[in-house]
């Protein structure tokens, strides 16, 4: 049901973007650019489906092309209004980039601890901290917010949507990692006036409570 939008509400649609993985080897993939898997498709095309009948009144992504993928599959091949920011992409890794978790633990034992330790501080060589990415990501999510009444849809990564998230829960950075983000997992965020909320977290394409929980919050958009 397509109600008009609260002049004074906005509830966000913030996913992760779909599998781009391209084998079974856990990596620090970061900024490098991949497109979605068959699998990753799979899951947007779960969404659009389950989404179908909802209108957004705005469309972001990072302009990393599995989110853009993740993005156009979702609202479909009509809507050409998808606004990609560069500012939404996933923490940059640096000489990590690409390289599989467990070589970096072997041979960068001390870093790779570190890391866990303080993700705020630490930075891989050439890359960006999770202050870095806070500072670069928090501003463009609350601006989104604000800005905009109605559903607005935004795909992103598991870093990027963390960042949001533990503002929210006023988690402090060392707890960035506890937080879950599935690939092709929704956060449903509300806006009302200047208060924010999370209504869901971390659900995946399919999830048995979601369709109950989420029809109940849009129906009222």
């Amino acid at each position: 049901m397509n109600r008009p939008p609260d002049k004074d509400r906005c509830l966000l649609y913030l996913f992760r973007h779909g599998d781009a993985r391209s084998d079974g080897v856990r990596r620090y993939w970061g900024q490098t650019d991949l497109p979605l898997n068959a699998a990753g498709r799979r899951q947007a095309l779960t969404w659009r489906e389950r989404l179908a009948g909802r209108s957004f009144s705005a469309c972001y992504c990072s302009d990393l092309l599995r989110c853009q993928q993740t993005a156009q599959i979702i609202v479909g091949p009509d809507r050409n209004d998808i606004r990609t920011r560069p500012a939404l992409r996933e923490i940059h890794l640096g000489e990590w980039e690409g390289r599989s978790m467990a070589s970096i633990r072997q041979r960068h034992p001390e870093a790779f601890r570190q890391r866990g330790l303080d993700p705020g501080g630490f930075r891989p060589p050439g890359g960006e901290s999770f202050d870095d990415l806070r500072d670069r990501v928090q501003p463009e999510l609350l601006d989104i917010l604000r800005q905009h009444q109605g559903r607005v849809l935004v795909v992103a990564h598991a870093g990027v949507n963390r960042i949001l998230l533990a503002r929210l829960w006023d988690l402090p950075m060392e707890e960035i990692f506890g937080i879950p983000q599935e690939l092709g997992c929704l956060n449903l965020i509300e806006r009302r006036g200047d208060r924010m909320r999370i209504r869901l977290h971390n659900f995946r394409p399919g999830g048995p409570f979601l369709e109950h929980k989420e029809q109940m919050e849009c129906d009222q958009s």
